[in-house]
């Protein structure tokens, strides 16, 4: 008797999954996360709206969600760039309302902890993880969060961090250039 993944595979549906996947349009993703209902954490929501009105969908790919999942590891899997962008808690004290803080992530594996019954626990390392093991996946990533200071229920962003929009947008714009810069000299080479 065959195992499910052979079975799979004999109907070729993990290479169809991952082969005929819609090639993407731009280069990178953006996936924006947070929730829009809760003040400053849907920050990402109108950073991705800046940007949107900014850039054309020949460069960028935006997605809007309100938490990861790992469904999003296949969309990963496409793109020679991902940024994510969240909002963070103010609890590190070296961190002010309004702070931008823009790093590149390396996937890291998911260890199961007390924690990890919840989705919302899921991070960005770990979603590019995911896509590297499922799906073959190389793309580079960058984590851009944003120190919140009011994340109680409402639809307003607090004023330190909306100040922070315009410097956010300009860094990811500056990101996504420089990439393509490395990406253009690496082919070149």
């Amino acid at each position: 008797m065959k195992s499910g993944q052979e079975v799979l595979d004999d109907r070729g549906y993990r290479n169809e999954i991952h082969n005929n996947a819609e090639a993407p349009a731009a280069p990178a993703v953006i996936i924006a996360y947070g929730n829009p209902l809760r003040n400053d954490d849907g920050l990402a929501w109108s950073v991705a709206d800046a940007l949107e009105r900014k850039l054309g969908p020949a460069s960028v790919e935006i997605v809007r969600l309100q938490q990861l999942t790992p469904e999003l590891a296949e969309k990963v899997s496409r793109f020679q760039t991902v940024i994510f962008i969240d909002a963070e808690w103010p609890d590190r004290r070296d961190r002010q309302p309004g702070d931008v803080h823009l790093e590149e992530i390396a996937a890291q594996d998911f260890g199961f902890t007390a924690h990890t019954r919840f989705s919302h626990f899921l991070t960005p390392s770990v979603l590019v993880n995911l896509a590297a093991k499922l799906y073959g996946a190389n793309a580079r990533a960058f984590s851009v969060t944003v120190t919140g200071q009011n994340f109680d229920h409402g639809q307003s962003i607090s004023p330190a961090v909306q100040s922070a929009l315009p410097r956010i947008a300009s860094r990811i714009e500056q990101l996504l250039a420089t990439v393509k810069a490395e990406t253009m000299t690496e082919v070149g080479a």
